[in-house]
């Protein structure tokens, strides 16, 4: 107890310091952080060492040394792969960099700790861990061809005799490489299958003799077998690999057994018997009922109904009673089940029977077929014209599954949102904005006039002709969008929306959106202030605001997405692009058709065929530390063009920036273009421009758990802005030029995070650090340094579920 006591002393040395008045106008910080400071470095420091027995000492740290000319492989992927197989690991730390063994608390011993949950036991170093790791390590390395590997480990104690790093010497020395590769077969009926093999599979002529690429190859023949109707291959009949030696050269065998009957052959297999479970559930069931239909057995339990029409279900299913079995086409048509709607859960399975049968169980777990989901969203700030604007967005998702009993589906949004706005002393004023999105769903392949199927003939469509038909859902989207600003001197906008076309599915990881026909109608009000001090002094405005008819006939939209999984860093990342096009027909027929709608006369109201072209691209990026710690970026460029007649890209083609999931600091559509910004017009947000640069990134930390919940923290920074391609003599400033980069504003901001597992409440308060106005106010670039930080310089931003 003595050292601690000794420590205690010292902490109240500092804290004398500290005078009483130190929150003070004299002392607004006083000695304060010097003291928590030296407290973090107290508890971060060695004391805990006391805890050691005599022949004890702590593992700080493990080493991985390989030879300076080892470059056969990447060392940070080695070393990372390595350092998962050692059996030991040094305690971590917390965020704020204590060593979690300070934490770690157990009633029957003698360590002292607290925060419990965020503990961890005190790693002590162990000789016999440190051994069992050096034969891990030498395995992995034989396993990938360095048959002489050398590894042997060294424990260093550092100068207090209390620390021990542990350096692993590794020396690979020499790798064998494969001079030749062969497949032989006991069973000689399959040896030429064998020998087409050999060119597909992994371990070929100069690779490696290392164990996953015979792993790899080992898969290869196993699939290759199966899908060519062996239904009984395994890979138990594939024997371990083979090197044998002639002079220099090293010849590798992959040996596949032949059965243990008395046949001694491998046989293909035919589909006796399939029976389909629509309403299958795992408990044991009173009655059940096989009715055969179309050579399908359907397994009623509790005498339920279908719930299906015959002829959809079995659009899905690729393989029928009497054929080869193919498990391709088994694997084919549980990923297609697995992709309709209506179904909760589905299985394939597989049983082998005598006579070389295979018979096949469908089972399916039909979902709920309605479903609700209701979100809220809110902000609290103000913006130009506002002394104070508070707001709230309400949603209602719903969705209808299996509607005609074709597997279709019917999902759409209603959404509402209302701010209030305070314009004067005792004066506020509302806004508010109602949306309405529906959407209908069928899993089969619908032809849009026939273009697909001429098209296939061409050879680079004709593979994609196949995925459209086997992975596509066909869509059609309606839509009615209002935007009322009415009441604060802005404008009124309804758009109408009508899409039609498909939802590719190109594996796990991949996807496309492709509409083929889209129509949306914008028809905006202005009012006076609105109309006479912005709309009639700006033509640029003029043109991107007016009525607008979108149309596409043979490509309206194309999107394309990308994920890819948690990867054994704890990296995951994803990628959008999203393009649309308008009035390219149009443009092509325009000696054809009118280039309008309505009166040619009235140029105020007649509603303009819009031709643009838009494309965004957006970049995600996660890596999560530990269960307590994560770091997320994403990075977004978008690029909008008009051509043919159009001066203009519309304005809701328009792109926007700031708010609650983009730059927080800003406010939606405060933000630009370039460095225009009038503050002092009675005019609220509604800037937009054609070109988007956006970058995010914020570092999420768990800060207490309350048994399933979390309530979580986040630091974040934030920079972007967007530009006109082209001049607005009323907008200085706002147009792209070669100095763009010092027109991206940055904010920063910290947040606060309630995970209720069910959903995620966030609250983001967001500060300006640069704004690329030079007349807009900045806090931390103010010109009267005694202006004290207010809470007006502060953005708050309340929404549901992360920004990205």
């Amino acid at each position: 107890m003595h050292k601690i006591v000794k420590y205690f002393d010292l902490i109240g040395i500092v804290s004398k310091k500290i005078p009483l008045s130190w929150a003070s106008d004299k002392y607004p910080l006083g000695y304060l952080p010097t003291a928590l400071l030296f407290l973090v470095l107290l508890f971060s420091g060695c004391s805990s060492t006391k805890y050691l027995q005599e022949d004890q000492t702590f593992l700080k740290q493990n080493v991985i040394r390989l030879p300076k000319d080892y470059a056969d492989e990447d060392k940070l992927i080695i070393k990372f792969e390595l350092n998962n197989l050692i059996k030991q690991k040094p305690n971590n730390k917390t965020f704020i960099g204590v060593n979690k063994r300070w934490y770690y608390y157990k009633k029957d011993s003698k360590w002292w700790g607290w925060l419990k949950n965020r503990g961890e036991e005190p790693a002590i170093f162990k000789e016999s861990l440190a051994e069992q790791s050096v034969e891990l390590i030498r395995n992995y390395f034989f396993k990938k061809g360095y048959f002489n590997v050398q590894v042997a480990y060294e424990d260093e104690l550092d100068r207090t005799q209390k620390f021990t790093k542990v350096n692993y010497d590794i020396k690979p020395n020499k790798r064998y490489m494969l001079d030749s590769v062969y497949i032989l077969s006991e069973d000689a009926t399959i040896q030429p299958i064998c020998n087409d093999i050999e060119k597909e599979i992994s371990l070929r002529k100069g690779n490696p003799a290392d164990s996953r690429l015979y792993e790899e190859s080992v898969n290869t023949i196993q699939n290759r077998m199966i899908k060519l109707g062996y239904a009984a291959f395994s890979s138990t009949y594939i024997l371990p690999l083979e090197i044998d030696t002639l002079g220099k050269k090293y010849i590798g065998k992959i040996v596949i057994q032949a059965p243990g009957d008395t046949s001694g052959h491998h046989h293909v297999h035919n589909i006796s018997k399939i029976k389909i479970y629509p309403n299958y559930k795992q408990v044991d069931i009173e009655s059940e009922t096989d009715t055969l239909i179309n050579g399908y057995h359907f397994v009623m339990q509790n005498r339920e109904k279908i719930g299906i029409k015959i002829p959809s279900l079995l659009n899905n299913i690729y393989f029928k009673s009497g054929e080869k079995y193919d498990r391709t086409l088994i694997e084919k048509t549980a990923a297609k089940l697995n992709t309709l709607d209506i179904y909760k859960f589905s299985n394939v399975r597989s049983k082998i029977v005598p006579d070389n049968k295979v018979e096949i169980d469908i089972l399916l777990k039909p979902s709920k077929k309605y479903e609700y989901e209701f979100i809220a969203e809110g902000f609290l700030g103000n913006n130009s014209i506002t002394n104070f604007q508070i707001g709230s967005l309400l949603s209602l998702n719903f969705r209808n599954r299996n509607v005609f009993r074709s597997a279709d589906v019917i999902s759409g949004t209603i959404e509402g949102g209302i701010e209030l706005n305070q314009i004067e002393k005792s004066k506020y004023n509302l806004s508010y904005n109602f949306k309405f999105l529906t959407q209908y769903s069928n899993p089969n392949f619908s032809d849009y006039l026939y273009l697909w199927h001429g098209l296939k003939e061409i050879p680079i469509f004709k593979n994609f002709y196949a995925t459209l038909k086997d992975n596509s859902y066909t869509r059609f989207t309606f839509g009615y969008d209002l935007i009322d600003q009415l009441n604060i001197n802005l404008f009124r906008n309804n758009q109408l929306n009508l899409q039609y076309g498909y939802n590719i599915n190109f594996g796990k990881n991949s996807r496309v959106l492709l509409n083929h026909f889209g129509i949306d109608l914008i028809y905006p009000k202005y009012s006076v202030s609105f109309d006479t001090t912005i709309i009639q002094k700006n033509p640029f405005l003029q043109r991107s605001f007016g009525r607008q008819f979108y149309s596409g006939i043979l490509v309206r939209n194309l999107d394309y997405y990308y994920s890819k999984p948690l990867n054994a860093f704890g990296e995951s990342n994803s990628v959008r692009v999203s393009s649309e096009f308008c009035g390219a027909e149009a443009e092509v027929l325009k000696r054809w058709i009118p280039l309008y709608l309505g009166d040619s006369n009235d140029k105020a109201n007649r509603m303009e065929i819009s031709r643009f072209a838009k494309v965004e691209t957006e970049y995600r990026y996660n890596h999560i530390f530990n269960k307590n710690q994560s770091f997320a970026f994403r990075t977004i460029l978008g690029l909008a063009v008009p051509f043919g007649l159009s001066q203009t890209v519309p304005y809701n083609k328009q792109f926007f920036i700031g708010g609650p999931n983009s730059i927080r600091a800003w406010r939606i559509r405060e933000l630009g273009p370039g460095s225009y910004r009038k503050v002092k017009d009675n005019i609220a947000n509604f800037q937009t421009g054609d070109l988007k640069f956006e970058v995010n990134g914020e570092y999420r930390f768990s800060m207490l758990r309350f048994s399933k919940y979390n309530f979580e923290g986040a630091l974040f920074v934030d920079a972007g802005n967007v530009w006109l391609l082209t001049e607005d003599q009323s907008r200085e400033g706002a147009k792209i030029s070669n100095n763009f980069w010092k027109e991206i504003a940055v904010g920063t901001g910290f947040g606060a995070r309630f995970d209720f597992n069910i959903t995620l409440i966030r609250l983001d308060m967001g500060l300006k650090l640069f704004d690329p106005n030079p007349d807009a106010y900045v806090w931390l670039k103010q010109k009267d340094p005694f202006r004290k930080f207010g809470i007006s310089d502060i953005t708050f931003n309340l929404a549901v579920s992360y920004p990205f």
